[in-house]
């Protein structure tokens, strides 16, 4: 649930938007559409309880490819979202991380690269 309470304290609107760029198709889809479904679940119960603002959410398939999930990553950053949740690879997070430092969105990714934020290329601000 960090995401919901990130988004909560984002933002002072009654609406917040969070991006989900996943893979929903091609050979990643047995590892997106689960992580999609548990994190409409989570909005929909945050939403439901009525506190904060409304979470609204925007969701994107990368299609399983590193280039998609690059494109997506800049249409995202030019959202107005103040949280993106995905990739589904490390692969794919690595191309789109760029893009969301850049843009200075928050970036909670969904697979198990655990030097994401440590690279020497790609830099997300300290307090994500």
């Amino acid at each position: 649930m960090l995401f919901i309470n990130f988004a909560a304290s984002a933002q002072s609107s009654q609406n917040v938007e969070i991006a989900v760029a996943l893979s929903l198709s091609g050979d990643g889809i047995s590892f997106g559409q689960p992580t999609l479904e548990g994190i409409q679940l989570a909005i929909e119960e945050a939403n439901a309880r009525g506190e904060g603002p409304h979470i609204n959410l925007t969701v994107y398939d990368d299609q399983s490819s590193d280039d998609e999930a690059a494109a997506i990553a800049e249409q995202i950053a030019a959202s107005p979202a103040v949280l993106m949740l995905g990739p589904s690879f490390s692969t794919a997070s690595l191309v789109a991380v760029p893009a969301y430092a850049d843009a200075g969105h928050g970036l909670s990714p969904c697979n198990g690269y655990i030097g994401l934020d440590h690279t020497e290329s790609h830099h997300l601000p300290s307090d994500l």
